[in-house]
């Protein structure tokens, strides 16, 4: 158990290797343990709630601190802030141990849902309700990740060209890459706009150079 883990203490490296660094706190959990979380220096903004209050905990729960800094540190990377944020060392972990983590997609509306679930389970205050381990909490990720990939290649994509074998060759690849989406083909702009007055779109590929209402037009309105 690695008992500190934070930007800082991980380095990147070529082909997206990382280390951590930093094992001055680190613990062997298959060497006899006492069953109490021993109290350790440690840096608060990354601070499993267990390890400020030294709450006793059996060893095979030890490993869950880990899992909280890490939840912490993918909190901020997606975030791009802490969860918790005071100039006070006391009043930081006194966060950590009674309030609730924001929740991420509503500090960044573009962030799939997906990672809120996720995010928030590494950072539940009970050792218990976390990931069982650090794999656990990455394997969680890779999942929210290919979810919100799978909720993107079902949208609907609008394309709008006069050309038909343009627009046949254009919505064949948009079929390819997003094997999913819903794609509708119009041939003109007011068909076009017509279309997005009836459902909402999350792409739209449209000709320049059209009949009647042209792509910049159709992009005006």
């Amino acid at each position: 158990v690695h008992r500190e883990l934070k930007w800082t203490n991980v380095i990147g490296g070529p082909g997206c290797r990382v280390a951590v660094t930093d094992r001055g706190l680190a613990r062997v959990l298959d060497r006899p343990a006492h069953e109490l979380l021993e109290s350790f220096s440690g840096t608060p903004a990354y601070m499993a709630p267990e390890v400020v209050t030294g709450r006793p905990l059996p060893v095979s729960m030890h490993a869950r601190a880990d899992v909280y800094s890490l939840g912490v540190m993918t909190f901020e990377l997606f975030t791009l802030r802490l969860p918790f944020i005071s100039d006070d060392s006391d009043e930081m972990m006194k966060l950590h141990v009674n309030e609730p983590a924001p929740i991420p997609s509503e500090l960044r509306p573009e962030l799939p849902a997906a990672f809120d679930a996720v995010i928030l389970k590494a950072l539940s205050k009970e050792p218990a309700d976390r990931y069982p381990s650090v794999a656990a909490l990455r394997e969680a990720l890779l999942a929210a990740r290919e979810e919100s990939q799978r909720a993107r290649r079902q949208a609907r994509v609008l394309i709008a060209d006069d050309d038909a074998d343009f627009a046949k060759l254009a919505a064949d690849l948009v079929r390819h890459a997003l094997p999913r989406a819903e794609v509708e083909v119009v041939a003109d702009g007011s068909a076009a706009l017509a279309a997005c007055d009836e459902r909402s779109f999350a792409l739209a590929l449209i000709d320049l150079d059209m009949p009647g209402m042209n792509g910049i037009a159709l992009t005006a309105a």
